[in-house]
């Protein structure tokens, strides 16, 4: 699930961003993977306590004839989807379970 609201946020914000700068996008596709490594086989990942880090590979492909300029300024916009920020930036998750009866 966190992969699926990942992906649709990436081409979701890419077909807004396009649309609103009348860009002629003819398709997103968006391929996540997820696994974990250890921390010491990864040069940007945080020790843990087990010494392990998750990590989710994007492999993004874009459909049309852009110049280089807009391949560029694309590629910046699909790593700004408020998802893809939100997991870089990391998140503080309080977490409240309650029964009732």
């Amino acid at each position: 699930m966190l992969l699926g609201g990942l992906a649709s946020c990436i081409a979701l914000t890419l077909r807004l961003y396009a649309t609103h700068k009348a860009i002629r996008l003819d398709g997103v596709d968006v391929r996540l993977t997820f696994d974990r490594v250890h921390a010491d086989d990864c040069e940007r990942c945080d020790e843990r306590v087990d010494g392990f880090s998750e990590r989710v590979q994007t492999a993004v492909t874009l459909h049309g004839t852009f110049t280089d300029a807009r391949k560029v300024r694309l590629t910046q916009v699909a790593h700004r989807c408020p998802v893809h920020k939100t997991l870089v930036n990391g998140v503080d998750i309080i977490d409240d379970v309650a029964f009732q009866i």
